[in-house]
C-alpha cells in the first residue's frame, strides 16, 4: 500500500501544477507543441502503467476484477494513443483531431485506474 501511495501521490501533485506563462523551447525532435505535449503525456502514463503492472505481477498490488479491467483498458488506450502520436509526428504535424481524441481516452483511462487504486489503498 505504501508503494502505491508513493507512486500515485507525485502524479496527483503534478496534475495540479500551474503553467507559469513562459513558453519553453520544444524538445529536440518535436515537430510542434502538440507533438511535444503528447509525447510527454504518453511517457507519464506509460511509466505509471508499467509500474502498476510490475507491482501486480510481483504481488505488491492485488487488483480487483474491476481494477484489472480498468488496467487493461488503460493499456489499450495507451497503445492507441501512442500509434496516433507516432502518426502525427511522422506527418510533421497537421490535423491533431485523431491524436487529441486518443490522448483524451488514454488520460481518462489513466485517471480511472489511478483513482481506483488510490481509493482501494486508502480504504485498507
Amino acid at each position: 500500500m505504501k508503494k502505491l501511495i508513493a507512486l500515485v501521490l507525485p502524479l496527483v501533485l503534478l496534475a495540479g501544477c500551474v503553467h507559469s506563462g513562459t513558453v519553453a523551447p520544444l524538445p529536440a525532435g518535436a515537430v510542434d507543441q502538440t507533438d511535444a505535449t503528447a509525447n510527454q503525456t504518453l511517457q507519464t502514463i506509460h511509466a505509471f502503467l508499467a509500474k502498476v503492472s510490475a507491482d501486480v505481477q510481483s504481488g505488491a498490488i492485488a487488483p480487483s476484477a474491476t481494477q484489472r479491467a480498468a488496467l487493461d483498458t488503460a493499456n489499450k488506450t495507451l497503445n492507441t494513443a501512442s500509434l496516433a502520436e507516432q502518426a502525427y509526428h511522422a506527418s510533421g504535424g497537421g490535423s491533431a483531431s485523431v491524436l487529441t481524441a486518443a490522448l483524451t481516452a488514454a488520460e481518462s483511462a489513466f485517471s480511472t485506474v489511478q483513482t481506483s487504486l488510490v481509493a482501494s489503498a486508502t480504504a485498507k
